[in-house]
């Protein structure tokens, strides 16, 4: 007796269900994809939730590309290529083609969005068709309080690993500045758009960026700051201690205790938030230097007499340079015994101490590679980029026995290309 159609796709269907639970429905599997596999996988790796991607969708469509356009044109009869012909071409024509395209593409959208935006006014064609609403007012002042946000902590963490937020010298005794790069911003050009940020040893702080200031609490910018003072107070380059409120309450009294402990020097001692959002390269009308007065130290902190001397204000004015120097530290105030130059050169080193760290961390392998090469090569001509680099080795040997060495590599240059006319 022959099986019928329908058992037959009863049978199929059975079938099609045991392979999903089989193969998509496991707990482990679940956990992995979920939102919290996703934290648990970026605090293994030390990275921010955003950048622990959800799906494979981006290598599905890379994997379609790389084979279909790139990979299928080397091709000969569909033959497979050798592997480090593989290599040879992925290395020098296929990723540079698609950077490259990823570039122009990216330049295009940023061109086509500023020449609509001019041709449109000032308020751009998005603004003009965008219906207007009517802005609700807070039901209370715009404060900082750091309750867990993993969609916030965890771009945060991106900020400071890629060095998106730096400190900025502060004009205000105790009060800590910074910028923070928006997202768009191209961090080579120097007058990349940036958010304006200060934190309080007494847990008042401020953002320049609309979220903070239409929404409170803190934003991906303060919560990247609070984790820079915190390395710096782990690295010894900050003596003050920090509070962080938890929660609106104890930021609501954060907020009344200054008041109270500061009086008529309240606006003169801490930077109130601004009236709308900023992005800019130069500072904010808020950062500016106070008038004249005692500084009272935080309430948080033991009451210090610092009335300062005439060689104190000396030090205070040559300290106090343009705003926005991205090549300092912060100024954490004259509540310390160090003067204030020896608390910001300390600053200073520990900044340019990460920035070392990093560019010999991304140098090394191309030295080890220069190393294993030049170990079979036997220059036969005089090579002008070979000369300038051992010279260059040569400076940093010297460097590290003397750091006080300062290369005039300007005229090390001229001198090697004298040497080959």
């Amino acid at each position: 007796m022959g099986v019928s159609v329908s058992e037959k796709a009863g049978k199929a269907g059975i079938k099609y269900v045991e392979y999903l639970v089989d193969t998509w429905m496991p707990k482990p599997l679940w956990d992995s994809w979920s939102e919290e596999g996703r934290i648990r996988a970026a605090e293994v790796l030390g990275v921010g939730v955003g950048s622990v991607l959800s799906t494979t969708n981006h290598l599905e469509s890379f994997n379609g590309v790389l084979k279909r356009k790139h990979i299928g044109q080397l091709q000969r009869s569909g033959k497979r290529l050798r592997f480090d012909v593989l290599i040879f071409r992925l290395v020098l024509y296929v990723l540079p083609n698609i950077y490259a395209q990823f570039r122009l593409l990216r330049s295009f959208k940023s061109w086509k969005k500023d020449r609509f935006s001019s041709a449109a006014g000032v308020e751009g064609i998005s603004c003009q068709i965008r219906p207007k609403t009517v802005k609700k007012e807070p039901p209370h002042p715009v404060v900082a309080w750091y309750s867990p946000d993993p969609l916030r902590d965890g771009p945060a963490v991106d900020f400071v690993r890629m060095q998106r937020i730096i400190f900025v010298r502060s004009a205000k005794p105790f009060e800590i500045w910074a910028t923070c790069a928006t997202t768009s911003a191209d961090t080579r050009n120097c007058d990349y758009p940036r958010y304006w940020l200060t934190s309080h040893p007494s847990g008042h702080a401020t953002c320049t960026c609309a979220d903070w200031l239409g929404h409170g609490g803190a934003c991906k910018h303060l919560r990247a700051l609070r984790h820079l003072i915190a390395s710096s107070i782990a690295a010894g380059s900050l003596q003050h201690p920090f509070h962080f409120p938890e929660n609106i309450s104890q930021a609501l009294h954060v907020l009344e205790q200054n008041k109270h402990w500061y009086g008529s020097y309240y606006q003169h001692s801490l930077t109130e938030p601004l009236a709308h959002s900023f992005a800019s390269p130069t500072p904010p009308p808020s950062f500016s230097r106070p008038p004249g007065h005692t500084p009272l130290p935080p309430p948080t902190m033991p009451d210090i007499s610092l009335v300062p001397t005439i060689e104190q204000e000396a030090e205070i004015e040559a300290e106090l340079v343009t705003l926005g120097a991205t090549d300092s530290g912060p100024n954490w105030g004259d509540a310390s015994d160090q003067t204030t130059y020896e608390i910001n050169h300390g600053a200073i080193n520990h900044q340019h101490r990460q920035r070392l760290d990093n560019l010999i961390s991304t140098s090394l392998p191309g030295l080890y590679g220069i190393s294993n090469i030049l170990q079979d090569y036997s220059p036969s001509e005089t090579n002008l980029l070979v000369t300038e680099f051992s010279q260059i080795i040569s400076t940093l040997s010297m460097q590290m026995d003397n750091p006080t060495i300062v290369p005039d590599l300007k005229s090390t240059s001229t001198s090697s290309q004298n040497d080959t006319n």
